[in-house]
């Protein structure tokens, strides 16, 4: 049956029925969906800013048709057996996420199946896919190995609706459910083969509604239980989806409800619901060359930030070509919007919405103590900025000099030239006050906080001006590596090391002199000490000492040197199976913030990096803590959760150093403000004593003060990360 209009009116292509297919009845009002505290992977994605969509397959083929909708709707018994199915014969999964990262893109999202029904990898629940016809090629594998291993995350697109498939007909109970559990089967594969992925975008296109009641509970489930990492979201549906003030989402029943991102004469706030806007660089999704509704660089520009300042990201398209290979014409213009954001990283990426009241100038972001007033409409002499709670202590240019401001109560006025320094966005940044103790220790918490490992309590203890510590036991007691780094140290011999005995308090051994961060292992009859020099304001460097009486110590000798513009900080040893590795903290200007980086060794003499395995590409990771279970590594290490001046301590396990499972316990310890720990749990380490776990940790602000504490845990090692280890 030939499709007809359900309407006169001009719509497009996919705006009408076939038999079995209900008509969507479009947006409809609705309320948010009740939001609890954010998870860690929520305030994860919101802290990427930017992702690339790629729609490439079957579709990218040019058969005489101007988009994908023609295939299904103009012969609705076209199947693509009917064709020769030539196309990826150069695909290159590497030139894409070569081309993602010049773009300052941060996550890329693949359509494994659009509503054709034909899938790009090796389905077992779906027959109709690349590897079995045409090309025979699995064309997901090599894209997922490619991303895991450039710490790439990637989510994987797929069709709710499937033109193809015989049991698509929502009117039929029976095929309905069958057709049910072949949705659930296919996502199964995919988070089960390719994985670990970091979600699923589910789109459900045109057919939604009471008549498509899609398995979303049971896809829902099916994540908490198996893949708790992973996020679930979907397209903001048809005219939505390129709107930046109007929300969508799919409840249970399949229906699209809108809504409004903020009320008039409200903003964006700090710690709304993750969102995400989606957008092409013509007009058509999939290759399209007829297509030249091309938009330009500063349009890309300004929208990215106009997505941001309201608290979302941008997904935008590239559409490779039919072959395979990147695109020419998107690469020039996803490389330009790439050089901007280079240029103006600080300004875009972990950031989260001021706050304050919708400007027409522009959007205020924050980080930290750093707020960035992104002028898209240039005010004239004087920039109102009301509501803002925090004091000004400076301002000044992104990339220029200082600013002269007033602030008047919650009032911020910035005094401007009259002409834009950048026509583009001229970006302001607001020096804001540090909170002080009292000001964190009332603060709200951050969403996700506190869920805690069971059975591990914090003692309470105060342990001194202390930060980086690690626990060992030598000869059956426990003793601490102590750095004593003052907060008024002047020079590098301020800084040392020192071994103290627990139960007897006192100190057994004081060295190197100039080395702090340090970290202690045992192996055999030898203690290895592993710490960072300091030198001219800089840390240089990882340096091994050893002792065999934790008295007399070897020379230094540097193990892992750093590389050129890179300082080396913390780090930690564990023995894993015939090798020990190591996991060090580095500030390598590839990357935001801190990364975390490994290298192993077979002897403990010679040290090689492993240059594919960095974690924490895109946020801040720090102060390492590493351990080796049961065939598992498992890493704590300290995480800023932006855009408060907030540290805690997370955990994530791995097989491998290069694909990581964030533990669903996270953060494993939070800094309490009842209990006087400000805002700032840091430089966990690890060790087990007299029938515990030891984890030994700083609080503090993160600035001006510390104190040295300790949680304990009643059991063994293993039974300490499996309980981090279980779901909530």
């Amino acid at each position: 049956m030939t499709p007809e209009p359900r309407d006169p009116k001009p719509a497009p292509e996919w705006a009408f029925g076939r038999e079995g297919h209900p008509v969507s009845p479009g947006l409809q009002p609705g309320e948010p969906p009740p939001r609890g505290a954010l998870s860690g992977s929520q305030e994860w994605f919101k802290d990427m800013k930017f992702g690339m969509f790629v729609h490439w397959g079957l579709e990218s083929l040019q058969v005489g048709r101007t988009d994908w909708p023609s295939f299904a709707y103009r012969d609705p018994n076209w199947d693509a057996r009917s064709l020769d199915l030539r196309f990826g014969e150069r695909f290159d999964p590497a030139a894409w996420v070569d081309l993602a990262q010049r773009a300052g893109q941060r996550y890329l999202c693949f359509v494994t199946k659009h509503h054709l029904g034909f899938a790009n990898y090796a389905s077992r629940a779906n027959p109709y896919n690349s590897a079995a016809l045409g090309p025979h090629r699995d064309f997901l594998r090599p894209l997922a190995d490619e991303c895991h291993r450039r710490h790439m995350p990637l989510f994987t697109y797929l069709s709710l609706p499937d033109m193809h498939h015989s049991d698509f007909r929502p009117l039929d109970s029976a095929a309905w459910e069958r057709y049910r559990q072949f949705v659930l089967a296919q996502l199964e594969e995919l988070a089960t083969d390719y994985g670990p992925l970091a979600g699923f975008w589910l789109d459900p296109g045109p057919w939604n509604g009471p008549d498509y009641r899609y398995p979303l509970g049971a896809v829902k489930e099916m994540t908490r239980e198996r893949f708790p990492a992973m996020l679930v979201g979907g397209r903001d549906w048809d005219g939505a989806e390129q709107n930046y003030d109007r929300r969508v989402f799919l409840d249970e029943s399949a229906r699209v409800l809108s809504y409004e991102v903020f009320q008039p004469g409200g903003g964006p706030q700090p710690d709304a619901w993750p969102f995400e806007v989606c957008d092409t660089l013509n007009r058509s999704w999939f290759h399209n060359p007829a297509d030249r509704d091309r938009k330009d660089v500063p349009t890309l520009i300004r929208r990215l930030v106009e997505v941001a300042g309201r608290g979302g990201n941008y997904l935008l398209n590239h559409g490779p070509l039919a072959s395979g290979e990147v695109n020419p014409e998107d690469a020039l213009s996803l490389e330009a919007v790439g050089q901007w954001l280079h240029h103006n990283a600080e300004a875009v990426y972990c950031t989260r919405p001021l706050g304050t009241p919708a400007q027409p100038w522009g959007w205020p972001l924050v980080f930290g103590d750093k707020a960035y007033l992104h002028i898209l409409n240039w005010p004239g002499s004087r920039l109102r900025l009301p509501g803002l709670s925090r004091r000004v202590a400076g301002a000044g240019w992104l990339h220029g000099g200082p600013l002269r401001f007033e602030q008047k109560g919650e009032e911020v006025t910035l005094l401007l030239p009259d002409e834009a320094p950048d026509a583009l966005d001229s970006i302001a940044v607001l020096e804001l006050a540090h909170e002080t103790a009292l000001d964190a220790a009332t603060t709200k918490p951050h969403a996700a906080s506190r869920p805690g490992v069971p059975g591990l309590v914090k003692t309470g203890a105060q342990l001194g001006s202390i930060c980086e510590t690690t626990p060992f036991v030598w000869q059956g007691r426990l003793v601490l590596l102590v750095n004593l780094r003052p907060a008024s140290a002047k020079s590098p011999a301020d800084h040392s090391l020192q071994l103290r005995d627990v139960a007897e308090d006192r100190a057994l051994s004081t060295f190197g002199v100039g080395y702090s961060l340090a970290s202690a292992f045992v192996w055999e009859d030898t203690l290895y000490v592993y710490a960072a020099r300091s030198q001219e304001g800089r840390w240089h460097d990882v340096t091994e000492f050893r002792s065999s009486d934790l008295v007399n110590w070897s020379q230094p000798r540097v193990v892992i040197a750093e590389e050129a513009g890179e300082e080396l900080f913390n780090q930690s040893v564990c023995r894993a199976g015939d090798r020990f590795v190591m996991a060090y903290e580095s500030n390598d200007r590839q990357w935001p913030g801190f990364t975390i980086k490994f290298a192993a060794s077979t002897d403990l003499e010679e040290w090689q990096v492993l240059p594919d395995a960095v974690f924490g590409l895109d946020r801040y990771t720090a102060c390492p803590c590493l351990r080796y279970v049961d065939g598992w590594f498992y890493m704590l290490y300290l995480e800023r959760r932006s855009p408060s001046w907030r540290f805690e301590t997370f955990l994530a396990r791995s097989r491998d150093l290069r694909r990581w499972e964030p533990s669903p316990r996270n953060p494993i310890v939070a800094p309490g403000p009842e209990e006087g720990e400000a805002c700032n749990t840091s430089d966990p380490d690890l060790g087990e004593f007299g029938g515990k776990v030891l984890l030994y940790y700083s609080y503090g602000d993160q600035q001006t003060w510390t104190q040295l504490t300790r949680a304990e845990f009643a059991g063994t090692l293993g039974e300490f990360f499996a309980a981090c280890c279980q779901d909530g």
